[in-house]
């Protein structure tokens, strides 16, 4: 079954007060640590604040320094290989004879090896109901509130974790797959997926990793 991803808001940009109310916390739990006979416990608060405060500023710095385009996809997004592909309106069942990676074609058509008079390709089956989506989100430019307006644009949907597995066995292959029909492999390294709640996290190509996780990575769907 296919998971949605709950499209989070700039909560700090949508709440200038926020700031006031961080600033007056900070400065009522710092005297309060001065006097105080639970500084751990409060001197633990004030650092937790702070760290909030360190990571709102820099989701405000770069909501504002960087501009999105008037239908929410970075100012520098680029589109290498086949380019930006117009939304494809259709459904795929599942299948039962599923072997080895296919094409999907916009026809409904499958096939391990590329061909012709099938229309565009829309995808590539990695299981029985798993197909990657054709339109790939390139480079370290997407951010989690870029996820909800390229979804909208193009369809699809963020893989789970366990889909995220299926795609890795599969990296190489639907990358060839994609470089012989003309357009570019999958990127390297990072690309969102959602976490058991339903949240966009950021995961690399070769290992389920959150040690690192960064603020930007590319698209990647399923159909």
């Amino acid at each position: 079954m296919q998971q949605t991803i709950t499209k989070k808001k700039n909560w700090v940009k949508l709440n200038p007060a926020f700031w006031g109310y961080l600033i007056a916390i900070l400065l009522l739990l710092t005297a309060s640590a001065l006097v105080s006979d639970y500084k751990l416990i409060l001197n633990v608060c004030t650092v937790l604040c702070f760290i909030g405060l360190i990571k709102s500023l820099k989701d405000l710095k770069e909501a504002i320094s960087e501009p999105d385009t008037a239908e929410g996809f970075p100012a520098n997004a680029s589109w290498p290989g086949l380019g930006r592909e117009p939304k494809w309106e259709g459904t795929i069942s599942p299948v039962t004879d599923y072997v080895n990676p296919r094409y999907v074609y916009g026809d409904g058509a499958e096939s391990e090896t590329p061909m012709q008079n099938h229309g565009r390709v829309i995808g590539y089956r990695i299981g029985p109901e798993l197909v990657i989506h054709s339109q790939v989100g390139y480079g370290n430019r997407w951010g989690e509130r870029h996820i909800g307006a390229f979804m909208d644009c193009f369809g699809g949907k963020l893989l789970t974790k366990d889909e995220a597995d299926v795609l890795r066995q599969n990296w190489k292959i639907v990358s060839k797959m994609r470089q012989q029909i003309g357009d570019a492999p999958l990127p390297k390294p990072f690309f969102w997926r959602v976490d058991k709640h339903g949240y966009a996290v950021a995961t690399s190509w070769d290992e389920d990793t959150l040690e690192y996780n960064p603020s930007r990575c590319a698209i990647i769907l399923k159909r």
